[in-house]
């Protein structure tokens, strides 16, 4: 062994100049440069969504099928669909209209039992009656306060009047007294009440 401490086939390390020495060090951080900037990219593009991929639709064999028909044939069928479009149409109208009408129809109505109540209701109502049913009850109740009913014969032109909340009529009538004389007597007669099942008649006789 010889005394610089290597042996025979030893070979020294080769000394770098030092431009050597700094393209190596450029070198180096070139790679880890490199290194990092596709880690980044590989953690950039994990996070990214991938955008799907849309299978093509497969064609529409209809398509396909007129794409194979002859331009005569073609015509045919387009008069032939024609044809039948104005026969459903025709034959679709007049059922449209019956739909139409009963939906119409079908709007609210008042029934049967509800008419009845309602011409009830009014027939009971006091201000809806006719003035010569009015005058009938007042007739009934001036005969009773007569000596001799059977002979009464009132005056007809005049008839009762609604002031708004009754009947009231002021007329006379001829009727005997007790030694048969027939004798004229002015009265009033008040009809009032809610409706004519509540009617209170008042007959005032003047003598």
């Amino acid at each position: 062994m010889s005394g610089d401490g290597y042996g025979r086939d030893s070979q020294r390390a080769p000394v770098l100049s030092a431009e050597d020495q700094e393209r190596i060090r450029a070198e180096e951080a070139f790679r880890v440069q490199a290194r990092a900037e596709a880690e980044a990219a590989a953690r950039v593009a994990a996070k990214t969504p991938q955008p799907k991929v849309r299978t093509p639709a497969p064609p529409n064999p209809e398509v396909l099928r007129r794409a194979a028909l002859s331009p005569e044939a073609l015509a045919r069928e387009d008069r032939r669909n024609r044809i039948a479009l104005i026969v459903f149409g025709i034959v679709m109208l007049p059922v449209a209209f019956v739909i139409i009408r009963a939906n119409l129809d079908a709007g609210p109505k008042i029934s049967a039992a509800d008419r009845e109540a309602q011409r009830a209701a009014q027939a009971l109502s006091l201000s809806g009656q006719s003035p010569y049913t009015v005058r009938e009850y007042c007739l009934t109740s001036v005969r009773k306060k007569l000596k001799s009913p059977s002979s009464a014969r009132f005056e007809e032109p005049t008839q009762p009047a609604w002031n708004g909340s009754q009947w009231t009529w002021a007329s006379y009538v001829d009727a005997q007294n007790s030694f048969g004389a027939q004798i004229r007597s002015a009265f009033t007669c008040e009809v009032s009440g809610a409706d004519m099942n509540d009617a209170r008649v008042r007959t005032l006789l003047l003598n």
